[in-house]
């Protein structure tokens, strides 16, 4: 189990927002260790966290992340599902 795992796992699940916050830390260190295809995982993860912590900051750091990921792959259209997605749901 890497340090990353190891953080994770001994935050309990009710927590979000701080397992969200090591998620976008895990997500940055995937990012340079493997590259985009190693951070993929996390800020999706991110997301999920703070929608289930209804904190939309935690939600959009999640979302702004894994945009710069999709720019870096490419992936124009899924960068701008995010964008909009993300627009709606600050409003």
């Amino acid at each position: 189990m890497t340090c990353t795992a190891a953080a994770l796992a001994r935050i309990p699940s009710e927590h979000h927002y701080e397992r969200g916050l090591v998620l976008s830390g895990i997500g940055g260190l995937r990012l340079q260790q493997d590259g985009v295809d190693g951070a993929m995982e996390a800020f999706p993860a991110m997301i999920d966290e703070g929608i289930a912590a209804a904190n939309i900051g935690l939600e959009m750091m999640g979302i702004a992340g894994l945009g710069l990921l999709g720019l870096q792959r490419g992936e124009l259209r899924r960068v701008e599902e995010l964008a909009t997605r993300g627009i709606a749901r600050a409003r």
